[in-house]
């Protein structure tokens, strides 16, 4: 080792005499603690440094996983030193340099200039983002499968992530009559904010026809900012809706009572101009509810003027505006010699003829001979009531009066009162919740006890969750649920679903069996010109479905304004006796849910639900064996939510459309 340092020093001190003698290097003292490098940079530092300019670089988002540099000094000697994703400066050669196997997501890349010592303060640098993942579709409108869509809808579809508007045109977004392989002629726009393309037909579209929608994939489609297509075309469908018919029905009453009676019961029949019309019936100035197709009768009506009115509706929606009309009068307290049940032609604000005694009244007319009339009202008592608590939404009354011969008005909650049999009442498909009952007599005079009888319960149909935990031996096992078919009750179909819509654009709630805490209005509508708004405490709609049904789609648009603490009820299937099957729900924390009431369940999707945004949304649910629930969210399916269902074998006999404690918008 000794020898070896002595014969590198010895050729070093040699190097060096050598070019002491040509003056080709300083002496000694000087080189021998100073690098050649180090020399350069202690160059006098006044010299100004370069400056670095990068000249060629990636997209700012490219699918390459391979990155080309070039870049240029302001000063021509100079040499590089680049960094890459927060790395330390490394020399590299002049003019470029090249990156490969990059992996997805961010990257950085810096260049500085270093000539004679002095570096470039102030680097130069570039960023971009690799992307190799295809791009994918959020949601479509009309949604698939969707039918009666407007003629002059557009087609649109949101992407999941920004996409380059170059390759969103009338070639790679198209629209097609089904069966047919050219596109209907149309202008196509992309907006990058919400990342939405926009097909917006030239003319309007064929009623009555399905139609097939195509985002072109691959090769020669839709691509991302970074140039990755779609890795298939995304294809649907939809029909538009028949020619609308604006045509009101015309309502006629062919059988009703006499135009003064002495009976307390009242039987009508109707006809409408339009097969397949429903009706909705009114009395005495209530509010129109439907009534049977076949006629609607009245039992226990007070003495007294009455009147009718039925209005017919038609398949599509149109109303009679001049609802048909009867009005008569119930006399009571007559002998039955008196009494003009038997002119049943006489118009009512004729008088009846009467027997004159030449003095203008009735023979023996007399102040002394005259009946007193009776002033007294009845009193009124319940008989018959369901428990203050009950999950029975089935709930009978029966009550009596302390005046033979009366007749009774009954009413639930808050509505008016309407007159109910004598032998006592039932109220079906109540909801969950608080009610009151109340009713009172009429005696034969005409007398109204001024103090109803009343009567407070609670429905609870849904017991709650159980704490128990399933692995602790020492619960309380839960119940089989009994999926066993039963024979389908007198007038229910366990065949195709029932055809049912909103009826909003008819201006009301009409098509609904009952509703409260929902109005229809003119503002923030997502399509046509109404919608149901649901701001108060409940906004409930509920409609019976005749026949009850085993299997229903049932697909609703709607617009969240605001969320609670507790899951908002969207839409609910129930049971003809109204116990709940399956109910949508948005959670508390914005997510869809549904809620399986008959196996005491709950299921939560990944789909966050954003407010103030039209969406749509659609449930099917088959009961019986094979029992399922699917969900759609915007056109596309909700896998978390839709799945085989133990639901009993009870058919649908009952929807419901809103919530009862928070504000939405449909």
């Amino acid at each position: 080792m000794n020898g070896k340092r002595q014969t590198i020093a010895s050729i070093a001190t040699w190097v060096l005499l050598l070019g002491l003698v040509l003056g080709a290097v300083p002496p000694p003292a000087v080189t021998a603690a100073v690098p050649a490098t180090e020399r350069e940079r202690a160059k006098s530092s006044d010299a100004a440094p370069p400056t670095t300019t990068i000249e060629g670089k990636p997209a700012a988002r490219s699918n390459a996983a391979k990155a080309e540099f070039t870049y240029s000094s302001s000063t021509p000697d100079a040499i590089f030193e680049c960094a890459l994703d927060g790395g330390r400066f490394l020399p590299f050669k002049a003019g470029g340099e090249t990156y490969a196997g990059l992996s997805q997501g961010r990257h950085t890349f810096k260049v500085r200039a270093v000539d004679g010592g002095t570096v470039d303060p102030t680097p130069d640098s570039h960023t971009w983002t690799v992307d190799t993942t295809a791009p994918k579709v959020s949601r479509v409108t009309p949604a698939p499968r969707a039918r009666g869509i407007d003629a002059s809808t557009n087609v649109t579809a949101v992407f999941a992530e920004g996409m380059d508007p170059a390759s969103l045109t009338a070639t790679t977004f198209t629209l097609n009559p089904e069966g047919e392989n050219t596109p209907i002629a149309a202008a196509v726009t992309y907006d990058a904010k919400s990342k939405k393309a926009v097909l917006d037909p030239d003319a309007a579209l064929d009623e009555g026809t399905t139609y097939r929608a195509t985002i072109a994939g691959k090769a020669d489609g839709a691509t991302d900012l970074a140039g990755n297509p779609l890795a298939a075309s995304k294809v649907w469908s939809f029909t538009t809706g028949a020619p609308k018919d604006t045509t009101p029905p015309q309502t006629t009453i062919s059988a009703h009572p006499a135009a003064r009676t002495d009976t307390t019961e009242a039987t009508f029949a109707y006809a409408s101009s339009e097969a397949n019309a429903r009706f909705a019936c009114a009395l005495d100035g209530g509010r129109f509810a439907p009534c049977p197709a076949e006629g609607e009768s009245y039992r226990g009506l007070r003495p007294g003027k009455h009147s009718f009115k039925v209005r017919a509706v038609d398949a599509a929606g149109n109303a009679d505006p001049t609802p048909a009309s009867h009005a008569w009068t119930i006399e009571a307290g007559k002998p039955a010699s008196e009494r003009t049940a038997d002119a049943p032609d006489r118009p009512e604000d004729t008088p009846a003829e009467q027997p004159s005694d030449g003095s203008g009244g009735a023979p023996g007319d007399e102040d002394a001979d005259s009946p007193q009339q009776d002033e007294t009202p009845p009193e009124t008592t319940i008989e018959r009531q369901p428990g203050k608590r009950t999950a029975n939404a089935e709930t009978d009354f029966a009550y009596a009066s302390s005046e033979e011969g009366s007749s009774f008005e009954c009413k639930l909650d808050g509505e008016r009162f309407q007159p109910c049999a004598a032998d006592g009442h039932t109220y079906r498909a109540v909801r969950d919740g608080k009610h009151a009952f109340a009713v009172r007599a009429v005696d034969a005079a005409g007398n109204t006890d001024p103090t109803p009888a009343t009567y407070a319960w609670t429905l609870d149909t849904v017991p709650d969750q159980p704490d128990d935990d399933p692995n602790d031996p020492g619960a309380a096992p839960e119940e089989p649920l009994d999926d066993t078919p039963e024979e389908p009750r007198q007038g229910e179909d366990q065949g195709e679903p029932v055809p049912f819509t909103d009826g909003f654009e008819d201006g009301d709630l009409s098509h609904w069996t009952e509703s409260e805490g929902l109005r229809v209005q003119t503002d923030e509508v997502a399509a046509g010109r109404y919608a149901a708004r649901g701001g108060g405490d409940p906004a409930l709609a509920t409609t019976s479905l005749n026949p009850a049904q085993a299997d229903i789609y049932y697909r609703v648009k709607f617009q969240l304004i605001d969320r609670g603490r507790t899951p908002v009820t969207l839409l609910a299937v129930r049971t003809a006796a109204g116990k709940p099957l399956v109910t949508l729900q948005v959670t508390a924390d914005g997510r869809l849910g549904v809620r399986n009431a008959a196996a005491k369940s709950n299921a939560t999707g990944d789909v966050q639900v954003t407010l103030g945004d039209w969406h749509e949304v659609e449930l099917h649910v088959r009961t019986g064996r094979g029992g399922e629930v699917e969900v759609w969210y915007d056109g596309e399916p909700i896998d978390a939510l839709g799945r085989p269902q133990a639901l009993g074998a009870q058919p649908i006999g009952q929807v419901s459309l809103g919530d009862g404690a928070r504000k939405h918008v449909f």
